[in-house]
Protein backbone atom coordinates (compact mmCIF):
# COMPACT_ATOMS: atom_id res chain seq x y z
CA UNK A 1 0.00 0.00 0.00
CA UNK A 2 1.55 3.30 -1.04
CA UNK A 3 1.85 6.30 1.17
CA UNK A 4 -0.67 8.17 -0.95
CA UNK A 5 -3.38 5.76 0.18
CA UNK A 6 -2.82 6.87 3.77
CA UNK A 7 -3.75 10.50 2.99
CA UNK A 8 -7.35 11.66 3.61
CA UNK A 9 -9.40 12.05 0.47
CA UNK A 10 -10.93 15.41 1.63
CA UNK A 11 -9.33 18.40 3.33
CA UNK A 12 -9.82 18.60 7.08
CA UNK A 13 -12.47 21.09 8.27
CA UNK A 14 -11.15 24.55 9.08
CA UNK A 15 -12.60 27.45 11.11
CA UNK A 16 -14.80 29.97 9.36
CA UNK A 17 -15.16 33.54 10.63
CA UNK A 18 -18.16 35.80 10.16
CA UNK A 19 -17.19 39.38 10.90
CA UNK A 20 -17.84 42.92 9.83
CA UNK A 21 -16.41 44.23 6.58
CA UNK A 22 -12.63 44.13 7.00
CA UNK A 23 -10.39 46.98 5.89
CA UNK A 24 -7.91 44.47 4.45
CA UNK A 25 -7.60 40.68 4.12
CA UNK A 26 -6.28 39.71 7.56
CA UNK A 27 -7.39 37.83 10.63
CA UNK A 28 -8.92 41.01 11.95
CA UNK A 29 -12.15 40.34 13.88
CA UNK A 30 -14.57 43.20 13.34
CA UNK A 31 -18.09 43.83 14.63
CA UNK A 32 -20.92 43.73 12.09
CA UNK A 33 -20.89 46.87 10.00
CA UNK A 34 -24.13 48.84 10.41
CA UNK A 35 -24.95 51.23 7.59
CA UNK A 36 -27.69 53.87 7.47
CA UNK A 37 -29.37 53.89 4.08
CA UNK A 38 -31.62 56.79 3.15
CA UNK A 39 -32.15 55.93 -0.52
CA UNK A 40 -35.53 54.50 -1.54
CA UNK A 41 -33.93 51.50 -3.28
CA UNK A 42 -31.75 50.88 -0.24
CA UNK A 43 -30.96 47.21 -0.95
CA UNK A 44 -29.96 47.84 -4.57
CA UNK A 45 -27.97 50.89 -3.48
CA UNK A 46 -26.12 48.93 -0.81
CA UNK A 47 -25.22 46.10 -3.20
CA UNK A 48 -23.97 48.59 -5.81
CA UNK A 49 -21.65 50.14 -3.20
CA UNK A 50 -20.46 46.74 -1.95
CA UNK A 51 -19.49 45.73 -5.51
CA UNK A 52 -16.97 48.61 -5.61
CA UNK A 53 -14.15 48.18 -3.05
CA UNK A 54 -13.27 51.87 -3.39
CA UNK A 55 -16.65 52.70 -1.84
CA UNK A 56 -16.20 50.53 1.24
CA UNK A 57 -14.62 53.33 3.26
CA UNK A 58 -17.60 55.52 2.38
CA UNK A 59 -19.91 52.76 3.63
CA UNK A 60 -18.07 52.70 6.95
CA UNK A 61 -18.65 56.45 7.29
CA UNK A 62 -22.40 55.83 6.99
CA UNK A 63 -22.54 53.99 10.32
CA UNK A 64 -25.11 55.30 12.84
CA UNK A 65 -23.84 58.09 15.05
CA UNK A 66 -22.70 57.35 18.55
CA UNK A 67 -24.59 58.66 21.57
CA UNK A 68 -22.22 58.11 24.45
CA UNK A 69 -21.12 54.48 24.28
CA UNK A 70 -24.09 53.43 22.15
CA UNK A 71 -25.14 53.78 18.52
CA UNK A 72 -28.37 55.64 17.90
CA UNK A 73 -30.52 53.96 15.28
CA UNK A 74 -33.37 55.75 13.53
CA UNK A 75 -36.65 54.06 12.63
CA UNK A 76 -38.03 53.39 9.13
CA UNK A 77 -40.73 56.01 9.72
CA UNK A 78 -37.84 58.49 9.64
CA UNK A 79 -36.93 57.15 6.20
CA UNK A 80 -33.78 55.48 7.47
CA UNK A 81 -33.02 51.78 6.97
CA UNK A 82 -30.33 50.16 9.08
CA UNK A 83 -28.44 47.50 7.15
CA UNK A 84 -25.97 45.01 8.58
CA UNK A 85 -23.01 43.97 6.39
CA UNK A 86 -20.77 40.99 7.16
CA UNK A 87 -17.97 39.07 5.51
CA UNK A 88 -17.41 35.30 5.67
CA UNK A 89 -13.83 34.06 5.35
CA UNK A 90 -11.75 30.99 6.12
CA UNK A 91 -9.45 31.24 9.12
CA UNK A 92 -6.43 29.75 7.36
CA UNK A 93 -3.27 31.41 6.03
CA UNK A 94 -4.27 33.99 3.44
CA UNK A 95 -7.81 34.22 4.85
CA UNK A 96 -9.53 33.31 1.56
CA UNK A 97 -13.20 34.07 1.25
CA UNK A 98 -15.68 31.32 2.00
CA UNK A 99 -17.31 29.71 -1.01
CA UNK A 100 -20.88 31.16 -0.99
CA UNK A 101 -22.22 27.80 -2.19
CA UNK A 102 -21.17 26.29 1.14
CA UNK A 103 -23.40 28.60 3.17
CA UNK A 104 -26.55 26.73 4.14
CA UNK A 105 -28.12 29.60 6.11
CA UNK A 106 -27.12 32.69 8.03
CA UNK A 107 -28.86 35.03 10.39
CA UNK A 108 -28.67 37.79 12.94
CA UNK A 109 -30.20 38.09 16.40
CA UNK A 110 -30.81 41.14 18.59
CA UNK A 111 -30.11 40.62 22.27
CA UNK A 112 -30.88 42.97 25.12
CA UNK A 113 -28.30 43.70 27.78
CA UNK A 114 -29.73 43.29 31.28
CA UNK A 115 -27.25 43.96 34.07
CA UNK A 116 -24.53 43.51 31.48
CA UNK A 117 -25.76 40.05 30.43
CA UNK A 118 -27.37 39.41 27.01
CA UNK A 119 -30.93 38.13 26.87
CA UNK A 120 -32.67 36.78 23.80
CA UNK A 121 -36.18 37.47 22.48
CA UNK A 122 -37.45 33.92 22.43
CA UNK A 123 -40.50 31.86 21.58
CA UNK A 124 -41.71 28.46 22.70
CA UNK A 125 -43.55 27.24 19.63
CA UNK A 126 -45.90 30.09 18.79
CA UNK A 127 -45.87 31.60 22.29
CA UNK A 128 -43.66 34.66 22.79
CA UNK A 129 -41.81 34.43 26.09
CA UNK A 130 -39.98 37.74 25.73
CA UNK A 131 -36.46 38.55 26.88
CA UNK A 132 -34.92 35.50 28.55
CA UNK A 133 -31.44 34.24 29.17
CA UNK A 134 -30.17 31.52 26.84
CA UNK A 135 -26.88 29.79 26.16
CA UNK A 136 -25.23 32.14 23.69
CA UNK A 137 -23.32 29.30 22.04
CA UNK A 138 -26.45 27.30 21.14
CA UNK A 139 -27.77 27.90 17.63
CA UNK A 140 -30.62 30.47 17.91
CA UNK A 141 -32.73 28.57 15.36
CA UNK A 142 -34.16 25.40 16.90
CA UNK A 143 -34.35 23.54 13.58
CA UNK A 144 -30.60 24.02 13.07
CA UNK A 145 -29.58 22.42 16.38
CA UNK A 146 -28.24 18.91 16.14
CA UNK A 147 -29.18 16.66 19.08
CA UNK A 148 -26.53 16.38 21.75
CA UNK A 149 -26.90 12.61 21.78
CA UNK A 150 -28.68 10.09 19.58
CA UNK A 151 -29.63 6.49 20.38
CA UNK A 152 -31.11 5.88 16.94
CA UNK A 153 -34.75 6.34 17.94
CA UNK A 154 -36.36 9.77 17.54
CA UNK A 155 -38.86 9.32 20.40
CA UNK A 156 -36.13 8.20 22.78
CA UNK A 157 -33.76 10.95 21.63
CA UNK A 158 -36.39 13.59 22.39
CA UNK A 159 -36.66 12.71 26.10
CA UNK A 160 -32.93 12.40 26.76
CA UNK A 161 -31.93 15.07 29.33
CA UNK A 162 -29.09 16.41 27.20
CA UNK A 163 -31.37 16.75 24.17
CA UNK A 164 -34.14 18.37 26.21
CA UNK A 165 -31.60 20.92 27.41
CA UNK A 166 -30.55 21.54 23.81
CA UNK A 167 -34.22 22.08 22.86
CA UNK A 168 -34.48 24.58 25.72
CA UNK A 169 -31.61 26.63 24.23
CA UNK A 170 -29.27 25.41 26.94
CA UNK A 171 -31.27 26.82 29.87
CA UNK A 172 -32.68 24.52 32.56
CA UNK A 173 -35.14 27.28 33.54
CA UNK A 174 -36.91 26.82 30.17
CA UNK A 175 -37.29 23.03 30.34
CA UNK A 176 -40.93 23.26 31.40
CA UNK A 177 -41.94 24.28 27.86
CA UNK A 178 -42.82 21.36 25.60
CA UNK A 179 -42.10 23.28 22.41
CA UNK A 180 -38.58 24.06 21.23
CA UNK A 181 -37.11 27.34 22.40
CA UNK A 182 -36.04 29.51 19.48
CA UNK A 183 -34.89 33.09 19.07
CA UNK A 184 -36.34 35.58 16.65
CA UNK A 185 -33.85 35.29 13.79
CA UNK A 186 -33.28 38.03 11.22
CA UNK A 187 -32.22 36.40 7.93
CA UNK A 188 -28.89 37.33 6.36
CA UNK A 189 -28.62 37.07 2.61
CA UNK A 190 -25.54 36.26 0.59
CA UNK A 191 -24.81 39.04 -1.87
CA UNK A 192 -25.25 38.06 -5.54
CA UNK A 193 -22.27 36.24 -7.13
CA UNK A 194 -21.34 39.23 -9.30
CA UNK A 195 -21.18 41.49 -6.22
CA UNK A 196 -19.03 39.03 -4.23
CA UNK A 197 -16.77 38.50 -7.26
CA UNK A 198 -16.31 42.23 -7.87
CA UNK A 199 -15.61 42.87 -4.18
CA UNK A 200 -13.35 39.84 -3.89
CA UNK A 201 -15.19 38.83 -0.74
CA UNK A 202 -18.14 36.71 0.34
CA UNK A 203 -20.55 39.31 1.67
CA UNK A 204 -23.79 38.93 3.60
CA UNK A 205 -26.35 41.58 4.38
CA UNK A 206 -29.64 42.02 6.22
CA UNK A 207 -32.07 44.65 7.39
CA UNK A 208 -31.78 45.37 11.11
CA UNK A 209 -35.24 45.94 12.65
CA UNK A 210 -35.55 48.59 15.34
CA UNK A 211 -39.33 48.45 15.85
CA UNK A 212 -41.68 45.63 16.72
CA UNK A 213 -45.34 45.17 17.61
CA UNK A 214 -44.64 41.94 19.50
CA UNK A 215 -45.40 41.65 23.21
CA UNK A 216 -44.26 39.03 25.69
CA UNK A 217 -46.96 36.46 26.46
CA UNK A 218 -45.23 34.87 29.42
CA UNK A 219 -46.88 34.91 32.83
CA UNK A 220 -46.80 38.43 34.17
CA UNK A 221 -43.97 39.00 36.58
CA UNK A 222 -44.26 41.50 39.39
CA UNK A 223 -42.95 44.74 37.85
CA UNK A 224 -41.51 45.91 41.17
CA UNK A 225 -42.26 49.61 40.75
CA UNK A 226 -39.86 51.81 42.67
CA UNK A 227 -37.00 49.30 42.61
CA UNK A 228 -34.47 52.02 41.75
CA UNK A 229 -33.90 55.37 43.39
CA UNK A 230 -34.44 57.23 40.12
CA UNK A 231 -37.80 55.54 39.50
CA UNK A 232 -38.91 56.18 43.09
CA UNK A 233 -38.19 59.88 42.60
CA UNK A 234 -40.20 59.93 39.36
CA UNK A 235 -43.18 58.16 40.91
CA UNK A 236 -43.02 60.34 44.03
CA UNK A 237 -43.17 63.46 41.86
CA UNK A 238 -46.05 61.91 39.90
CA UNK A 239 -48.05 61.38 43.12
CA UNK A 240 -50.90 63.86 43.50
CA UNK A 241 -50.27 66.52 46.16
CA UNK A 242 -53.17 65.25 48.28
CA UNK A 243 -51.07 62.18 49.15
CA UNK A 244 -47.79 63.97 49.86
CA UNK A 245 -46.53 65.40 53.13
CA UNK A 246 -45.70 69.09 52.99
CA UNK A 247 -48.38 69.86 50.40
CA UNK A 248 -51.84 71.32 50.88
CA UNK A 249 -55.27 70.63 49.39
CA UNK A 250 -57.95 73.29 49.84
CA UNK A 251 -61.10 73.54 47.70
CA UNK A 252 -62.23 77.04 46.75
CA UNK A 253 -65.87 76.35 47.67
CA UNK A 254 -65.92 74.20 50.82
CA UNK A 255 -69.21 73.14 52.35
CA UNK A 256 -70.97 72.88 48.96
CA UNK A 257 -73.05 69.75 48.39
CA UNK A 258 -72.04 68.05 45.15
CA UNK A 259 -74.49 65.83 43.26
CA UNK A 260 -75.18 64.91 39.65
CA UNK A 261 -76.70 68.29 38.81
CA UNK A 262 -73.62 70.08 40.15
CA UNK A 263 -71.32 67.88 38.04
CA UNK A 264 -73.41 68.52 34.93
CA UNK A 265 -73.20 72.25 35.61
CA UNK A 266 -69.44 72.07 36.20
CA UNK A 267 -68.97 70.34 32.85
CA UNK A 268 -70.56 73.31 31.08
CA UNK A 269 -67.62 75.66 31.46
CA UNK A 270 -69.29 78.87 30.17
CA UNK A 271 -72.02 78.56 32.85
CA UNK A 272 -69.75 78.06 35.84
CA UNK A 273 -67.50 80.21 37.97
CA UNK A 274 -63.74 79.88 38.05
CA UNK A 275 -63.98 78.51 41.60
CA UNK A 276 -66.50 75.88 40.51
CA UNK A 277 -64.32 74.78 37.63
CA UNK A 278 -61.21 74.70 39.83
CA UNK A 279 -62.89 72.53 42.47
CA UNK A 280 -64.29 70.17 39.85
CA UNK A 281 -60.91 69.69 38.15
CA UNK A 282 -59.07 69.48 41.48
CA UNK A 283 -61.21 66.63 42.74
CA UNK A 284 -61.47 64.88 39.38
CA UNK A 285 -57.66 64.66 39.09
CA UNK A 286 -57.48 63.24 42.60
CA UNK A 287 -60.13 60.61 41.86
CA UNK A 288 -58.52 59.59 38.59
CA UNK A 289 -55.21 58.82 40.25
CA UNK A 290 -56.69 57.13 43.32
CA UNK A 291 -59.46 55.12 41.70
CA UNK A 292 -58.30 54.54 38.13
CA UNK A 293 -54.52 54.49 38.37
CA UNK A 294 -54.20 52.91 41.83
CA UNK A 295 -57.60 51.13 41.96
CA UNK A 296 -57.86 52.19 45.61
CA UNK A 297 -61.52 51.07 45.80
CA UNK A 298 -60.79 47.72 44.18
CA UNK A 299 -60.95 44.20 45.62
CA UNK A 300 -57.35 43.06 45.23
CA UNK A 301 -55.20 42.61 48.33
CA UNK A 302 -52.98 45.48 47.18
CA UNK A 303 -55.97 47.78 46.65
CA UNK A 304 -57.34 47.00 50.09
CA UNK A 305 -53.94 47.62 51.67
CA UNK A 306 -53.75 50.98 49.91
CA UNK A 307 -57.28 51.89 51.05
CA UNK A 308 -56.24 51.12 54.63
CA UNK A 309 -53.40 53.61 54.29
CA UNK A 310 -55.75 56.13 52.71
CA UNK A 311 -58.02 55.88 55.76
CA UNK A 312 -55.12 57.19 57.87
CA UNK A 313 -55.34 60.44 55.91
CA UNK A 314 -58.17 62.81 56.85
CA UNK A 315 -60.17 65.63 55.32
CA UNK A 316 -61.55 68.38 57.55
CA UNK A 317 -64.81 70.36 57.61
CA UNK A 318 -65.43 73.50 59.65
CA UNK A 319 -68.82 73.25 61.37
CA UNK A 320 -70.38 76.36 62.97
CA UNK A 321 -71.97 75.43 66.30
CA UNK A 322 -73.31 78.09 68.70
CA UNK A 323 -71.07 80.81 67.37
CA UNK A 324 -67.90 78.72 67.35
CA UNK A 325 -66.17 76.64 64.70
CA UNK A 326 -65.69 72.93 65.31
CA UNK A 327 -63.37 70.98 63.04
CA UNK A 328 -64.63 67.53 62.12
CA UNK A 329 -62.51 64.95 60.37
CA UNK A 330 -63.46 62.22 57.94
CA UNK A 331 -61.16 59.43 56.71
CA UNK A 332 -60.03 60.27 53.18
CA UNK A 333 -60.98 56.79 51.92
CA UNK A 334 -64.61 57.29 52.93
CA UNK A 335 -64.63 60.76 51.37
CA UNK A 336 -63.19 59.57 48.05
CA UNK A 337 -65.64 56.66 47.95
CA UNK A 338 -68.53 59.12 48.26
CA UNK A 339 -67.03 61.45 45.65
CA UNK A 340 -66.44 58.58 43.21
CA UNK A 341 -70.10 57.59 43.33
CA UNK A 342 -71.01 61.04 42.07
CA UNK A 343 -68.14 62.04 39.80
CA UNK A 344 -67.05 58.70 38.34
CA UNK A 345 -70.04 56.38 38.68
CA UNK A 346 -72.78 59.00 38.12
CA UNK A 347 -74.87 57.19 40.74
CA UNK A 348 -78.45 58.54 41.04
CA UNK A 349 -79.17 60.17 44.40
CA UNK A 350 -75.51 60.15 45.49
CA UNK A 351 -73.98 63.31 46.93
CA UNK A 352 -71.15 64.50 49.16
CA UNK A 353 -70.08 67.70 50.88
CA UNK A 354 -66.87 69.37 49.75
CA UNK A 355 -64.46 69.55 52.72
CA UNK A 356 -62.48 72.62 53.70
CA UNK A 357 -59.08 71.00 53.49
CA UNK A 358 -57.00 67.91 53.82
CA UNK A 359 -55.70 67.58 57.37
CA UNK A 360 -51.99 67.92 58.09
CA UNK A 361 -50.28 64.80 56.81
CA UNK A 362 -47.48 63.25 58.85
CA UNK A 363 -44.42 62.25 56.85
CA UNK A 364 -44.53 58.63 58.01
CA UNK A 365 -48.18 58.25 56.92
CA UNK A 366 -47.39 59.77 53.52
CA UNK A 367 -44.43 57.39 53.20
CA UNK A 368 -46.57 54.37 54.05
CA UNK A 369 -49.15 55.43 51.48
CA UNK A 370 -46.47 55.83 48.82
CA UNK A 371 -45.07 52.35 49.47
CA UNK A 372 -48.56 50.85 49.27
CA UNK A 373 -49.20 52.74 46.02
CA UNK A 374 -46.18 51.05 44.43
CA UNK A 375 -47.62 47.61 45.18
CA UNK A 376 -50.99 48.78 43.87
CA UNK A 377 -49.30 49.74 40.60
CA UNK A 378 -47.77 46.27 40.46
CA UNK A 379 -51.24 44.74 40.86
CA UNK A 380 -52.71 47.03 38.21
CA UNK A 381 -49.98 46.07 35.76
CA UNK A 382 -50.61 42.36 36.31
CA UNK A 383 -54.37 42.80 36.09
CA UNK A 384 -54.16 44.49 32.70
CA UNK A 385 -52.42 41.36 31.45
CA UNK A 386 -50.61 43.25 28.71
CA UNK A 387 -47.16 41.89 28.01
CA UNK A 388 -44.33 44.33 27.72
CA UNK A 389 -43.41 45.31 24.17
CA UNK A 390 -40.21 44.01 22.67
CA UNK A 391 -38.37 47.34 22.71
CA UNK A 392 -40.33 48.90 25.56
CA UNK A 393 -38.25 49.91 28.61
CA UNK A 394 -38.98 47.79 31.67
CA UNK A 395 -38.34 50.69 34.04
CA UNK A 396 -39.13 54.39 33.79
CA UNK A 397 -35.46 55.23 34.27
CA UNK A 398 -34.12 52.53 31.94
CA UNK A 399 -32.20 53.26 28.76
CA UNK A 400 -32.30 49.87 27.02
CA UNK A 401 -29.13 48.66 25.31
CA UNK A 402 -29.01 46.01 22.62
CA UNK A 403 -26.32 44.06 20.78
CA UNK A 404 -26.45 42.31 17.41
CA UNK A 405 -24.85 38.88 16.88
CA UNK A 406 -24.52 37.17 13.53
CA UNK A 407 -24.11 33.44 12.93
Amino acid sequence: MGNADLMPRHALPHPVELTGLRTQPSRQLAAPLLVERRDQEFVAGLLADLALPQRHDELRSQAPRSQGSMLRLFQPVQRVFNMAVLEAWCDVPGTPRLDPAKIDSAGLVIRKLVDGQPRAWIKAGTRILGWEQVDGEVDPAADKRAPALSLGDAATDRVLPSNRLRRAAGMAALLQHDADITEDVIPLFVAPPEVCSAAGRTLLFGNLPVTSGEQAEADQKRPGYGASRAERDLLQAHLYGFFRSGSSWKPAQPGVTIDRSHVESAQKKPAQSDDERRDYELLLELLRQACIEFDVLGESAEAKALFAQLQRISVERDIHINGRIEVRQQPAGDFLRQAARVMLDDEPGASFVMPHRRAALAENIAGDFFEASLRALDAQSRKLGIGRGRYEPERNDEQPRYVARAF
